[in-house]
């Protein structure tokens, strides 16, 4: 049934949420300024990060997950990361890289992802995902996509602060699963005392645009809940984040309307006001 799921994606509505990351627009770094306690200051030309960590220069972060997509066991996910930024000197910049498995056994699809960024409150950068698609031990296709990413911070008030990130991507998606499948093209994200909202544009395989949205809120310090919908799809998510002085741990259980829920799980440690995700 997963193969057979995965294989016809016209028939499958829930091909744009499949991805682990898919589980939360709203990343690690995002969360870390949300749920941090005290009155909200906007970072000042450093991305995420305030001016007495970027002092320091060297910050990293690394984080494991998984999940279930749409509760099938024959569609296990699991997901590792690691990144460094370097914020100090005239060009601050920053590295990550990503593995992901869907699947095991009949079906297995791996994804490495590596990203590299270059700048402050603009930035420019480049996202290369290479993956392969296993059946029964023999593999059916392998692709490799790759994007231009700009990103662009900016102030809106005193206790406001936004972000816009654009991703050009000038070559063809991967062939066996992106005909319904999308990849961003714009995402919008406002941050605000205690609260964030992200609003992101893909596009579909045929070239139709979707939209998708999360809200987050800081219930007590270090602790947050949040709301993810999918209107495409007509998917819902509710999260969990925390974040106490160490490791950082966030949630998603997103409930597709046909295909049922699919359950993350994502813990990190290190800094995660420097992930680039």
């Amino acid at each position: 049934m997963a193969l057979l799921l995965m294989c016809n994606p016209d028939r499958v509505l829930g091909e744009g949420v499949r991805d682990f990351c898919d589980g939360w627009l709203l990343g690690p770094a995002d969360t870390a300024v949300i749920l941090a306690a005290g009155p909200f200051t906007p970072p000042q030309g450093n991305g995420h990060l305030p001016e007495s960590r970027c002092a320091q220069g060297w910050r990293w972060w690394a984080g494991a997950g998984q999940g279930v997509l749409f509760a099938m066991e024959e569609l296990p996910q699991k997901f590792l990361e690691t990144g460094l930024v370097h914020r100090g000197g005239r060009w601050p910049w920053s590295a990550a890289c990503s593995w992901e498995r869907l699947g095991n056994g009949l079906f297995v699809e791996d994804s490495a992802t590596v990203r590299l960024r270059l700048g402050r409150t603009r930035q420019i950068g480049i996202r290369m995902r290479a993956q392969r698609w296993v059946v029964e031990n023999t593999r059916i296709d392998a692709g490799l996509e790759t994007a231009l990413e700009g990103r662009l911070e900016f102030s809106l008030a005193t206790d406001f602060r936004g972000e816009l990130s654009l991703r050009l991507h000038p070559g063809p998606p991967v062939r066996w699963h992106r005909q319904r499948g999308r990849r961003t093209l714009a995402e919008m994200k406002i941050f605000h005392s205690a609260s964030a909202l992200a609003v992101r544009l893909d596009q579909r395989g045929d070239g139709a645009p979707v939209l998708a949205v999360e809200i987050l809120v800081r219930l007590a310090a270090g602790l947050g809940m949040g709301f993810r919908a999918d209107p495409e799809t007509g998917s819902l998510a509710g999260s969990v984040v925390a974040n106490v002085g160490g490791p950082w741990f966030r949630t998603s259980h997103l409930v597709h309307p046909a295909l049922g829920v699919t359950h993350r799980f994502h813990l990190g440690a290190g800094d995660p006001a420097a992930s680039t995700w």
